[in-house]
């Protein structure tokens, strides 16, 4: 009992301090979720202690059939499973281990570990229960994330003409170019001001509306730094064509929003 109580209070704090108020869609009913899963959890009983290093076993379960076939929570959220793993799929080995870290620390709340979830030897019920412990605060931290990384967007809508959202506003054109996601005209470099904020508007808004997904990564990304943007166009240029960071300087010039 006193463990239930210690385990519903833990994810209390969880949800506070991390859910947010106005919750992105697709997030609906995720917080109730959790709650069930945490005391389906609660009633199992533990196994062994086992320990792994599981960085690069999660990622592959994760960005893989291995999510939906053991977790039944994202088997019933198809959409935040396709979130999940992209999300995934784009952390860097560094980034990755602190995130797996904090997952397995979320599970041990729950006398879990999320080793369990890629031993042979642990019960189907019990592997279940952990791989819908770890999409839930893999959700979570998304989430928080992406929230973080969506506030200087909100601020560059709210106040296009804000010195700080000009800025902000060169920065993630110069972002997205290098991601493939913006074109930088050579003709912009004869244009007048007006002429390339109006380009640079458009590109970003274009962006988020088509490319959703890559479009948040970006801002992610840009997040951690311009050294993250430059890291994560070098790794998406897998074809022999101008490098993202080739076409990035490119559009410096032009992009003088």
């Amino acid at each position: 009992m006193i463990s239930l109580l210690f385990l519903l209070f833990t994810v209390g704090l969880v949800i506070s301090f991390v859910w947010p108020k106005r919750p992105l869609p697709g997030y609906r009913g995720l917080a109730d979720a959790t709650n069930k899963v945490l005391k389906q959890v609660a009633r199992m009983p533990n196994p062994l202690h086992r320990s792994a290093d599981v960085s690069d076993a999660f990622r592959y379960w994760a960005t893989g059939e291995g999510l939906t076939s053991t977790s039944d929570l994202a088997k019933s959220r198809p959409e935040d499973a396709s979130r999940f793993a992209a999300w995934i799929s784009a952390k860097a080995e560094p980034e990755l281990d602190s995130l797996v870290s904090r997952i397995d620390a979320f599970c041990r709340t729950a006398k879990f570990e999320l080793a369990w979830l890629f031993d042979g030897d642990t019960q189907l019920d019990v592997k279940t229960a952990v791989a819908d412990l770890a999409f839930v605060q893999g959700l979570a931290l998304e989430q928080a994330e992406s929230d973080a990384a969506f506030a200087d967007y909100k601020q560059l809508q709210s106040k296009p003409n804000d010195k700080r959202s000009q800025e902000f506003a060169r920065r993630l054109y110069r972002a997205l170019v290098a991601a493939d996601l913006a074109t930088n005209p050579p003709e912009l470099m004869l244009a007048n001001d007006k002429a390339r904020r109006t380009h640079v508007r458009e590109s970003i808004e274009k962006a988020a509306a088509e490319n959703t997904a890559a479009f948040r990564q970006v801002l992610r990304d840009l997040a951690r730094g311009d050294a993250a943007v430059a890291s994560a166009a070098a790794a998406r240029t897998t074809e022999p064509r101008r490098s993202g960071r080739a076409a990035a300087a490119a559009a410096e010039p032009a992009a003088t929003a």
